[in-house]
């Protein structure tokens, strides 16, 4: 008796006689799930349910993401540099306000 890919259960034959998994066809590679991080067989994981995917789609699916993320990135990493801009450029103006006071204040005790 072989062990479903499936659900885990000792089955023989084709299919297995408790979830009707395809006993040769399915994928044997362990996986990690993506719902819950267990690793399991199958197409679907054995601990929460949730379908794994495999193959070419995927992969394509997986670099639409990933480029959707990078852009995502890039745009709060450029409004975090425009924001520090902001206050770095809000942070001199005061130091020269600053200045210009101690400099107008040093010129009227000199007079």
């Amino acid at each position: 008796m072989a062990k479903c890919p499936n659900c885990g259960q000792k089955t023989k034959g084709d299919f297995c006689q408790w979830c009707g998994y395809p006993q040769s066809g399915g994928s044997n590679k362990m996986s990690k799930c993506p719902n819950c991080g267990q690793k399991t067989k199958g197409d679907f994981c054995q601990w929460c349910g949730h379908p794994l995917k495999r193959g070419r789609p995927v992969i394509a699916l997986k670099r639409k993401t990933m480029k959707a993320k990078e852009a995502e990135l890039g745009a709060k990493k450029a409004e975090e540099a425009e924001i520090k801009a902001e206050k770095q450029a809000e942070q001199e103006a005061k130091e020269k306000a600053k200045r210009e006071a101690e400099e107008a204040k040093r010129a009227e005790q000199a007079e």
